[in-house]
């Protein structure tokens, strides 16, 4: 007995040394576990409705768990997002451990634990066959693999709730020094990296060739984030050896207060923008050089070939019989430009441009409208006649220089602050004024249906790395988009008419691209104009006649028959303008026979 005692006090050491507390995740493939997993069987350590002890138990995939659980199940892996997710079943072999969580319902995709997220303990019929298992597939790169300066990371344990504390400073991974490292020091790290609260820390020594950042971090019990207690030096201490790195465990506790940290909350970095290349996206070059300010040059485009699935840049051919100011343009609304002034053979331009030596990738470049918004939604071929393969055959555009966000209308929506412009801050126009939108539940589906108002058929990724300007509003908050159907934002949030108190480190970020496995956008520059036409009648005598002009054509007429003492129509519209001409006159005349009437129009 004495021994089989010992044999538990050994394994309760051992467990909590290797980060295993409550809260813990690990991914499990035919039974068996691997830290080096990226996907797999998601099993967690935690207590069931009938003890308060922990164990190794599923999670259910029931109607409440989706796309944002399965990304902060990576993200608390230590994972930059999830691939795939879904049942378990033949792929990942059967697990005989017991379903302990469901209902895991997560509100941000930046979460960091689970334990940001609602869930139960309260197993229903439904949820205890294996079958039900959640499983996920993580992307292999890690949230820490474009790192700012303060962030931190838990190394060299078995799980991810326990490890070696590295910070990044001065541009390199370093330790932190246990001298004065407390229980308030470890509680605000691990509230850092979305826990309640710390299980252990002590030491685990570190690389020798690791400079050792942080000494003497004094955090107060407010704390969120390790740079607010010490902020990184200009160079590293020398009072320290590797024998002090501090080795800290992290657990879930619902006795504190759940941390309220993303991805990006101890991120104080100044904004910057990386190039995020998907399928589909646009550029100009010049001489061989492609900038995003050139609003002319030999046009590139970002797909694939009829030999390969791997994306390049490649030329689109001038076909005289099918390429003219159509394409043009759509080229050009593509690149965020109002139209086209000029297009032509590069080989008629060569004193301009220059020659590009990539291949040609699209041909027969056919679009039905030219107020489309993006090339996916025209027909192209990827065969490439012989006729073709010549540089000199490949498209140029000039455009003209003012945006088709120059004169917005409520609701419109734009990315701005990338390399590409099929990536950027997410920003919508409101109250006249551009703002951004809070990441606070915004989801795939949400990314998607924004992309699709910009026409493309998908998105390439949703982050938060392009914080807005201080000054600019934040006119969206919890948007909610439930379906991907929609094809306008404005389908699923509304302009309010305050903004609302997010910080802008949560800006949305969105990447869109082409998806071939998914119905092309329909929308064109006017699809998603909103008009709020409310016509206030002050002295009504008889039938009036209510009308939105626009360039002296008619586009609505509303017969209203007003009764004595007056009237007030509210009646909201969605207009497509059809065509829009160069510089777009939006609509601006209403004009009321027969009576004294005045209105607000939002266009």
């Amino acid at each position: 007995m004495k021994l089989l005692s010992i044999f538990f006090l050994c394994l309760a050491l051992f467990c909590a040394v290797q980060g295993q507390a409550r809260g813990t995740i690990r991914l499990v493939r035919n039974g068996g576990f691997s830290s080096s997993y990226t996907s797999g069987i998601v099993q967690i350590y935690y207590f069931n409705r009938s003890s308060t002890t922990n164990r190794w138990g599923n999670i259910c995939y029931d109607f409440y768990f989706g796309f944002l659980g399965a990304e902060v199940i990576c993200h608390q892996l230590g994972y930059d997002g999830v691939s795939t997710y879904g049942k378990g079943g033949a792929m990942f072999g059967n697990d005989r451990a017991a379903t302990i969580l469901n209902r895991v319902n997560c509100d941000s995709t930046s979460y960091l634990t689970l334990e940001q997220c609602s869930f139960s303990t309260f197993i229903s019929s439904t949820c205890t066959s294996d079958t039900q298992d959640v499983y996920v597939s993580c992307f292999t790169t890690r949230i820490w693999s474009s790192p700012y300066s303060g962030q931190i990371r838990l190394r060299g344990g078995i799980y991810s709730s326990y490890g070696r504390l590295e910070v990044y400073c001065n541009g390199q991974w370093g330790t932190v020094c246990n001298n004065t490292f407390d229980a308030t020091d470890a509680r605000a790290t691990c509230h850092q990296l979305g826990y309640s609260n710390y299980n252990t820390y002590k030491t685990l020594a570190g690389s020798s060739s690791q400079p050792i950042w942080l000494d003497r971090v004094s955090c107060s019990s407010s704390s969120n984030c390790l740079s607010s207690c010490e902020s990184c030096p200009s160079s590293q201490y020398h009072n320290c050896s590797h024998s002090q790195d501090v080795a800290l465990g992290c657990e879930f506790n619902s006795s504190y207060s759940s941390s309220t940290n993303t991805l990006r909350t101890c991120n104080n970095d100044p904004p910057t923008s990386r190039p995020i290349l998907a399928r589909g996206t646009v550029q100009l070059v010049v001489n061989g050089v492609p900038l995003s300010s050139y609003s002319s040059g030999i046009v590139q485009i970002y797909y694939f070939t009829s030999s390969s699935s791997s994306n390049r840049w490649g030329n689109i051919c001038y076909d005289i019989s099918t390429f003219d100011s159509t394409e043009a343009s759509v080229i050009c609304h593509q690149l965020g430009y109002s139209g086209a002034s000029g297009y032509g053979r590069a080989g008629d331009a060569i004193s301009l441009y220059g020659t590009d030596t990539a291949a040609t990738i699209l041909a027969d470049v056919n679009c039905g409208s030219s107020s489309y918004l993006t090339l996916e939604q025209c027909s192209f071929s990827r065969i490439i006649s012989s006729s073709c393969t010549s540089n000199s055959e490949d498209v140029y555009v000039s455009c003209y220089t003012s945006r088709i966000w120059d004169r917005p209308y409520s609701g419109q929506i734009r990315l701005v602050g990338g390399t590409y412009s099929s990536y950027g801050r997410l920003e919508i126009y409101c109250n006249e004024q551009w703002g951004t939108v809070c990441d606070d539940s915004f989801g795939y589906i949400d990314a998607r249906v924004a992309c699709r108002q910009l026409g493309y058929s998908d998105y390439s990724t949703y982050t938060g790395n392009l914080a807005g300007y201080s000054s600019q509003p934040i006119w969206l908050k919890d948007v909610d988009c439930s379906s991907s159907s929609f094809d306008c934002l404005a389908n699923c949030a509304s302009c309010p008419t305050l903004e609302y108190t997010c910080r802008h480190s949560q800006d949305v970020a969105l990447g869109c691209e082409f998806e071939s496995t998914l119905t092309a956008s329909s929308n064109t520059l006017s699809t998603c104009r909103y008009a709020n036409f409310i016509p206030v009648v002050k002295t009504p005598t008889q039938l009036m006649k209510h009308a939105i002009f626009m360039n002296g054509s008619m586009l609505l007429q509303i017969d209203v028959d007003t009764d004595k003492g007056g009237l007030t129509l509210n009646k909201n519209f969605f207009v497509d303008f059809g065509q829009e001409p160069d510089g777009p006159s939006l609509a601006h005349e209403v004009r009321y026979p027969g009576g004294d009437c005045t209105s607000d129009i939002w266009l």
